[in-house]
Formats: C-alpha cells, sequence, structure tokens
C-alpha cells in the first residue's frame, strides 16, 4: 500500500505584497525538493498584492481590487494588515497614500473601513473583514493549484512579524477564524528565515556540524529586521534580533513620493491639488510601485513618472537614483541601516555570511550599506554578502519547509530553534496558537454581534466565489462540447450564442450587484444549457431553454 500524499504550504501574508510556498510529497526529502512558489494566475506574477476595494455594491481583493484602485481610488484600501491594532490618527498621518477612503475607529478601537455606495449610503468593513477577504482569494490561488487540498491531509504555516505584539497577533488569528485555513500555525518571520536559509543542506548529506554565523537584513515593506543567527548541526540559535519602524521600504516610498511631489510645483501641481485629486494620488503610488525595478540596478540611472494630472495632460517627472539616494542618506534612513547591523555585528563579533532579505535590499544603495560595514577589523569573522533568488520568497519557503518538518517529524534530525531572550519572543509564543481566541477573555456582546455579522459577510462572498467559479467551468464544459462537429449546425449555433449570453452575464456581474440568488439562477441556466447539449449527444430529445 503506498503512502498518501501531504500538502504542506507556507504562506507570507505581507504588509505590501504577500507569497506562497507549496509542497507535496509522502515524505520528507521528497517533499522538500518539491517546493515551488505558486503564480498569480490574475497576471501570471509571483506576489499578491493585498488590497479590499468597493465598487457598486460588491468587495474586490487583491488584482481586481487593485485595478479598481486606480478607478475608484477613494473606495479602496491598500494592504490591510498596516492597520491592525492602529488608531485613526496614526494612520491619517502615517498612511496618507495607502489610505485614500476615509476610517474611523469603532466603539471597540478597531479600525473600520468606510466605503460609499452610487446611492449615497455608506459601508463599513471592518479591518479583520479585509483581511479576511483577501484570504478568501489566497485560499482560492492555492485550490487552483491543489484542488484535491480539500480531502487531502495538509499543513499551511504563516509568518507573521516578530515585533508584534499580543493584540495584532490576535486580531490576525481573528481575521482566519471565518477562512478555510483558520486552523493555520503562524511561525514568526525570524525563524522562517532562518529555516529557509538553514535547512536545505540536510538534502545533501545532512547538517553541517561547521559553526556559521550568519546575518539577516530583512527591509519590509513596514519594518526592518536585522538578526544573527548561528547555524550548527540542525540547531539554529537566534542571538540577536533588532526590528527599526522608521526604516522601511514603506518610509523609502514616501520619500520618492516628496520627490515627485517637489517636481510636480513646477507645474503649479501643489500639494493642495494632489490631496484633491484621488486619481492622482493612486497614479503617483503605482508609479512608485515600479521604482524598485529601476534602481535596483546600477545601470538605472535614472526613472520616468508619466503622470496624468488632469484629464487631457499628461506631466512627465524624471528623478535619478543619485538624487533618491541624497535624498535617503539626509533622512536618516541610512544611518539608522547602519546602527541596526553594527549592533548585531557587534552582538556576534562579526559574522561569516551576510542574506539580504526583502524587497528594500534590491535596492543598490541600501546593499553597499551594508557592505561597507562589514571588512572591520575589530571582528573576528570579516562577512561576505550573499544573494539569494527572489528574496521576497524566502519568508513562505521557511514556512513551507516548518509545515514539511510538522508534517513529516523525524527523530533524529529534529531542528531546535532557540529565540532570543531579549525580544520576548518566548513569552508571546502562547498567543500563536490557533485556540487562542478561546483562551481569551469572552467579548462583550457588541463585539461578538459585529464578528458574527462579519464572518456571515465573509461566508457569503466564500459561497458567491465558488459559485461563479462553478458557473465559469459549466459554460466552458459547455462551449468545448459545442465545439464537436457530430452536433448539428443549427443547434451548435443557438447554443453558442446561448452559452455567450451566459459568459456575458457572468462577467457584467462584476460590474453590477448581483444578489446570492441572481446566480443561483444564472447557474441553474448555465446546467440546464450543460444537460441539454449532453441529450442531444446521446440523441435524447432536445429540451430548448427560452
Amino acid at each position: 500500500m503506498s503512502a498518501k500524499n501531504t500538502y504542506c504550504i507556507g504562506i507570507d501574508i505581507g504588509t505590501r505584497c504577500i507569497y506562497i510556498s507549496a509542497a507535496g510529497g509522502v515524505d520528507r526529502n521528497s517533499t522538500l525538493k518539491t517546493i515551488t512558489t505558486l503564480f498569480n494566475i490574475e497576471k501570471r506574477q509571483r506576489s499578491i498584492i493585498p488590497v479590499v476595494s468597493y465598487f457598486r455594491g460588491q468587495v474586490f481583493t487583491c488584482e481586481p481590487g487593485y485595478y479598481k484602485h486606480l478607478q475608484n481610488p477613494q473606495n479602496s484600501f491598500l494592504f490591510p494588515k498596516l492597520f491592525l491594532g492602529k488608531q485613526v490618527a496614526a494612520v491619517c498621518s502615517e498612511y496618507d497614500y495607502d489610505t485614500l477612503g476615509t476610517v474611523y475607529n469603532d466603539e471597540c478601537k478597531m479600525i473600520q473601513f468606510e466605503f460609499s455606495n452610487l446611492d449615497g449610503t455608506k459601508k463599513t468593513i471592518s479591518v479583520t473583514q479585509a483581511i479576511s477577504f483577501i484570504i478568501l482569494d489566497v485560499v482560492k490561488l492555492i485550490e487552483n493549484s491543489y484542488p484535491d487540498l480539500e480531502n487531502t491531509p495538509s499543513t499551511i504555516v504563516i509568518g507573521i512579524p516578530s515585533y508584534w505584539n499580543t493584540q495584532q497577533v490576535s486580531l490576525f488569528r481573528r481575521s482566519l477564524a471565518s477562512t478555510p485555513i483558520h486552523d493555520a500555525v503562524f511561525l514568526y518571520d525570524i525563524e522562517a528565515l532562518s529555516l529557509a536559509y538553514g535547512f536545505y543542506p540536510n538534502l545533501y548529506g545532512g547538517f553541517s556540524k561547521r559553526e556559521r554565523v550568519v546575518m539577516f537584513v530583512d527591509v519590509g515593506y513596514e519594518h526592518t529586521t536585522v538578526f544573527a543567527v548561528v547555524f550548527k548541526d540542525n540547531d539554529f540559535t537566534i542571538q540577536h534580533a533588532d526590528t527599526s519602524l522608521s526604516l522601511s521600504s514603506r518610509w523609502i516610498d514616501q520619500l520618492l513620493i516628496q520627490l515627485v511631489e517637489e517636481k510636480l510645483q513646477a507645474y503649479n501641481i501643489t500639494h493642495d491639488v494632489i490631496e484633491a485629486n484621488k486619481r492622482l494620488k493612486a497614479e503617483i503610488r503605482s508609479c512608485v510601485d515600479k521604482y524598485k525595478v529601476i534602481f535596483s540596478n546600477e545601470s538605472g540611472d535614472q526613472m520616468t513618472f508619466a503622470l496624468s494630472v488632469f484629464s487631457t495632460d499628461q506631466v512627465d517627472v524624471v528623478i535619478t537614483q543619485k538624487e533618491f539616494q541624497k535624498r535617503c542618506e539626509s533622512s536618516g534612513l541610512l544611518s539608522e541601516l547602519a546602527r541596526l547591523c553594527t549592533t548585531c555585528l557587534d552582538s556576534v563579533n562579526g559574522v561569516d555570511e551576510v542574506i539580504l532579505e526583502g524587497s528594500g535590499t534590491r535596492l543598490c544603495f541600501i546593499a553597499d550599506q551594508v557592505r561597507i560595514l562589514l571588512p572591520n577589523p575589530k571582528y573576528k569573522r570579516k562577512g561576505t554578502i550573499l544573494s539569494t533568488n527572489n528574496p521576497e520568497e524566502d519568508l513562505s519557503r521557511g514556512c513551507c519547509i516548518m509545515a514539511i518538518c510538522k508534517s513529516f517529524p523525524d527523530t533524529t534530525s529534529t531542528i531546535r530553534i532557540t529565540l532570543p531572550s531579549h525580544y520576548g519572543l518566548s513569552e508571546r509564543r502562547k498567543y500563536i496558537s490557533a485556540t487562542d481566541l478561546q483562551k481569551e477573555e469572552a467579548p462583550d456582546e457588541q463585539f461578538r454581534n459585529e464578528h458574527e455579522q462579519e464572518q456571515c459577510e465573509v461566508q457569503k462572498m466564500m459561497n458567491i466565489t465558488l459559485m461563479r467559479d462553478e458557473i465559469y467551468k459549466t459554460i466552458i464544459e459547455c462551449q468545448n462540447l459545442l465545439s464537436d462537429d457530430k452536433l448539428p449546425i443549427w443547434y451548435r449555433k443557438d447554443m453558442i450564442e446561448y452559452s455567450k449570453l451566459l459568459a456575458s452575464q457572468l462577467s457584467m456581474s462584476g460590474s453590477q450587484k448581483l444578489e446570492f440568488y441572481d446566480y443561483s439562477y444564472l447557474r441553474s441556466n448555465a446546467e440546464n444549457l450543460l444537460l441539454d447539449i449532453k441529450c442531444n449527444y446521446d440523441r435524447k430529445p432536445i429540451i430548448r431553454i427560452s
């Protein structure tokens, strides 16, 4: 009797991008060799954009939501994970370009997103509900790659920031409560990155007996974490870790936005004009998202922002890498990076290797700042920088490796990860448990009612998403059968037109509000059409559809 296949999935629900690594096999080694990054089907990209938009009574998330964000930015919110445990005052001042719509705190002091309907009414979605909607899209992507996921043993591990407080961890766990992955295991980001780097040698002759000290520099969208890990055999000891929220890709984005706004003033486009034009703000934010691709290459000396300021006018804004680097230096970002790295290097007397993680480290001057700190004669070890392929995916890959270790425990080579005592991670470990919500004190009646209402909304969206997929697959099956010359020409012509009508109605559901019963009616028509075609294949009397 053959062993049963097991799926192991690691998810990095990052602030700005989501990555999914997955593997399947019957034992640990065979599963490790199959680790791959799941592609985003919408754009055939590796990353998924976490965004929630509201358009004509429907919620759109991820890539469809980002498209709606560019169309109707005041009804969209980028990166909802940013707002977990935050207050409105901080959000409005710090996340100006990520919150083009209205936010407020409810009685429970939780961030609420407010959306405007065409009829003037308002709809609110809490930050946890917004994340739940995004998680549903993530689950859908996984199921597209693994259709039998629901009926196959699987372990799912999600990476979370090590600097999060207990409230943020609990809110994030609550966001998963209404989704199919509500029982996912949480793993600190510093643990996941350590695994991504340190566990692969086990595939090729076992763990290394030689002690190696490695410094990780992770410049993410919301934070920068620098930590040192001692690798020896199957022991991973994190000796030092430090996080700064004043150095991140988001702050780098803000500096680039400042440069863009300053150059727009030459065209009499002031900050007040930009604030009043939400679509222009969304366009600036979209252009800024592309800068790392250019400035990560030393040959990319400058980039041009082509902005449609008004309906007919286009303005080209040119920014050179030199002036951008100068702005980062004058803001103190590079000195903060130097402080984090120097403190880490001093704590372990130098390192053997340095691993650059996160999208921010792709910038040439970020890597250069780390490089100049390494050849210091006072350190025992003279570290060298190692590059990894697609460093943004390392965290999800580490989560996937942990999922594999949990699915296939091997007592002969169990990994032991020791967390730094000064970071307070061990004390917060209990809040990572999937049973965390059950251990908390019972919430008040109002909060419980709001949470139940959120769960109903999420379940409704999940059901509609599944029904849309069923309708789409049924229509495709009909169209495939109708391409067969075996069917009469007159019949094929009529039924092809009808299948196109159904497909048109399904596609229109993205631009107008359809309730659950509308989808039920559409599914019934599609199933009747498929039955009619199959009956005709069997030479049975045709059931004409009115």
